[in-house]
Order: C-alpha cells, then structure tokens, then sequence
C-alpha cells in the first residue's frame, strides 16, 4: 500500500537535506522526480499543492502498472508473434480494400480493429444468426479457419455487382444459393489476398470446405481450445460493417515457428554471402583510414612536421646552416 504524499514529500525533502550536508549528491529516483513535477505544476497553478490530490493521482498512476491475468487462460503470443499478426492481417486489409473499391466502383475502408485470443465455444456465441460462415482448408497444414462475413455486406457486395444501388439492410438474412454463388467468386479473390499477406511468413494455400449460416454447426477444433480471432471493420458510405477471421491456436503455432517467419523476423539469420562480406570489410577500413585523418595527423605527416619546425629553430639560432650535415642554406 502507498503512503500519503505528504509523508513521501518529507521523506524526499530530508533525503536532500542529508545529502546537501554530505556534499554529495545521489540520483533522484523515477518516483521523486513525479512527485517533484506534480507538485511544481499544482504550486504554479493555486500557489500551494492539494495533498489529497496528488495522493489520488499517485494512486491512479500506482493502478495503471497493475494489470489483470488470468492463469486459467495464459496469454500464448508474444509481442513479437502479435507484431507479425498484426503486419499480416493489416496487410490483408489494405489489398481487399483496394479489390472491393475497384469491384463495386465506390469507395471502400477496411482496416484492422482487434486480434484477440479468446477459447473457440466464445466466438461461436459472438456470431449471431443468421451469418455468413466460410470454413476453408488450410494446405499443406491440414488446418481449417472460419472467415465470418456479415451477410448485409454479401448482400451489398451482390447487388452493387449486378448495378444496383446497393443498400445495407436493417436486419441480415441467410444468403440464397444465387447469392453464394456469386459470392464465392468474391470470397476466392479474399482467399488469394490472404495467402499473398501471409506468404513472407509461411506459403499456405486456402480453399473453400463449406459454407454455414449458424456458428453452432462449424466445428473445426473443440470449444475449450484456444483460438485466436482477426476483426475487421468495413465502411461503405457511413455504413459499418465486419469481417472476422478465426485461427485455431494449433496452426498458428506451427506458421509462427516456422523457420522462415524467425528469418523474416530477424535478418541477422540471413547468411551474408562472402563477396558482400568483403565489400563491407573494404568500406570498413575506408571509413576508419577517414576517421583518423579527421582525428589527427598521419604519423608520417607528424614526423615531417616536426623536422620542419626543428629546422626553422636552428635556422633562427645558426643562420645559414641546417641541422643536416652537407646540406647548406642558400644566401
């Protein structure tokens, strides 16, 4: 439990006091320097500090660097594996964008809202019916994902294709089999822009398994099993919209171990081939020959300077001779 300010305030104030009169003084800690700055700028503002204010923001800033965890559920990505995700999946994002824009002659935003690791029984209960549910084979893993599409922008995508005006509907309905007919064109070019995000990574190759409009008949990995689900938010003239992407746990552990995403990773794992080597070592010694002459003289240049300054003090001492021996001063 923290202490009042007031009595940090004291700590800190005979803290300096002892080592004013030792002469020396020691580091401020990250947490004096806080109190410090918050209590100068509550002085220059009402010209005396509010103990119970700045006790409360301390509190406040304490709570901040206290964050939950479940061991039930232990987080199973790192940070560098969700960077990866997070490029891919934005990645992704960009490319269908830029297809659907050209497809449907409007404008049309997709970006990135969220990737979360949640158990697959939770993402079934998020997708109400009616849906639209996409199981697809991941090769040569023997993996399936669901991409999840919402049926109002099936709908849209259908009716801007055929020329019309396309209009969200208040209310989704299930798709008709002309609907996912034509849809699964659109679905296979998604399928195409997935495998490019994700081929830096692991080279997969994505094919449709079947479709469904209720989550509760897509079983692809138990409900206790971790899974890990991509939401994105699509906006068509101020309408919102989504897609999400559910990953079981098992393939993504298996992609993101992949020799080739730890290369993509870290390019020091690369081997330099011996011909590049060499060229960096030639530039190195360049850069250092450089670096000396900016540092100082040559020793050869400081040798010959020093003869030179050695000669014009003995000239200045014996005119007419020199310090070598059959070399004479010319009159």
């Amino acid at each position: 439990m923290l202490s009042s300010a007031k009595e940090k305030l004291t700590a800190f104030t005979s803290r300096n006091t002892f080592c004013s009169k030792e002469g020396h003084a020691k580091p401020l800690s990250q947490e004096e320097i806080d109190i410090l700055l918050e209590v100068r700028s509550q002085i220059g503002e009402q010209g005396d500090y509010d103990l119970e204010a700045l006790e409360s923001m301390m509190t406040a800033e304490a709570e901040k660097k206290i964050l939950p965890y479940n061991f039930k559920r232990p987080r199973l990505f790192s940070q560098d594996q969700m960077r990866v995700l997070h490029y891919v999946h934005e990645a992704f994002a960009r490319d269908l964008s830029v297809y659907l824009s050209a497809q449907l002659r409007t404008l049309v935003d997709i970006g990135l809202s969220a990737i979360d690791q949640v158990l697959y029984s939770e993402f079934v209960m998020s997708s109400a019916p009616p849906s639209a549910l996409y199981v697809v084979d991941v090769h040569p893993l023997h993996q399936k994902i669901v991409l999840e599409l919402d049926p109002r922008l099936a709908i849209f995508t259908v009716e801007k294709l055929f020329g019309g005006p396309g209009i969200f509907l208040r209310k989704p309905r299930e798709l008709s089999q002309i609907e996912r007919r034509i849809m699964d064109k659109v679905m296979m070019r998604a399928f195409r822009e997935l495998e490019k995000a994700w081929k830096q990574i692991h080279e997969i190759h994505l094919e449709e398994a079947g479709f469904e409009s209720n989550a509760e008949f897509v079983q692809i990995l138990p409900g206790v099993e971790p899974a890990l689900v991509a939401t994105f938010e699509v906006s068509i003239y101020e309408q919102r919209s989504f897609i999400n992407i559910c990953y079981p746990y098992i393939l993504l552990e298996r992609i993101l171990g992949h020799s080739a995403m730890k290369q993509w990773r870290s390019s020091s794992t690369t081997e330099v081939p011996p011909a590049v080597r060499q060229r960096y070592e030639e530039q190195l010694e360049k850069n250092r020959g450089g670096a000396a002459r900016r540092d100082g003289p040559h020793p050869d240049q400081a040798q010959r300077a020093d003869d030179a300054r050695s000669r014009r003090r003995a000239r200045a001492g014996a005119p007419g001779k020199s310090t070598r021996p059959g070399v004479h001063r010319r009159t």
